[in-house]
């Protein structure tokens, strides 16, 4: 949030040589087992992450919900739920000043963009469910960088946080999320496809 207002800025950079890509294995599953890293300090953890691998300092439940269709252009509202050890998690804490940090990337790794959840039932929330996060932009390219702020993150909250965004194109995108939880900051990541 810039005094009030929402701030987006979209970069574009052309990378020029041959595609030499694997194949982005496919993995869209609702639900998924998130583990938790312990926090360094100041909201930051410096070091390297695997999404798969097992290896942090404690486990987490998250659950994604998307619509059936989701369509290039228009706007999307994905809600993400946490829990652990069968309980919602109700005291879910800013990490860096946000609900949670995304990071949507296509799997044609053409475009990124970085916004921010929301808290649903907040006043934040009720303004972004009318209006599109991205309006206002004319996105000629898909953002290869972009940055958003949506406002005032409540002292504590959960177990729900909402992703509103529009997809730019058709395609599959990962969605890579932070949120943190006490002294736990996770990253769950998801998958998805969108239609023309």
């Amino acid at each position: 949030m810039i005094a009030d207002a929402e701030f987006a800025k979209y970069l574009y950079v052309d990378v020029a040589g041959e595609e030499k890509l694997a194949d982005t294995a496919q993995d869209f599953r609702r639900e998924k087992v998130v583990f938790g890293y312990t926090d360094e300090g100041g909201d930051r953890y410096t070091k390297a992450v695997s999404l798969t691998d097992g290896t942090g300092a404690s486990m987490y439940h998250a659950k994604m919900e998307a619509p059936e269709r989701i369509k290039a252009g228009e706007m999307v509202h994905i809600t993400y739920h946490f829990s652990r050890d069968g309980k919602p998690l109700t005291d879910l804490v800013p990490f860096l000043d946000a609900p949670m940090h995304f990071a949507i990337v296509s799997t044609r790794l053409n475009g990124i963009v970085h916004t921010h959840g929301t808290v649903p039932g907040t006043e934040d929330a009720s303004k972004m469910m009318k209006k599109d996060p991205h309006a206002g932009h004319e996105i000629k390219k898909p953002p290869t960088i972009g940055h958003q702020h949506q406002g005032i993150t409540p002292e504590k909250f959960g177990p729900t946080v909402m992703l509103m965004t529009t997809f730019p194109e058709a395609g599959v995108y990962q969605i890579f999320g932070q949120l943190k939880h006490a002294d736990q900051i996770l990253w769950p990541s998801f998958m998805i496809k969108v239609e023309k």
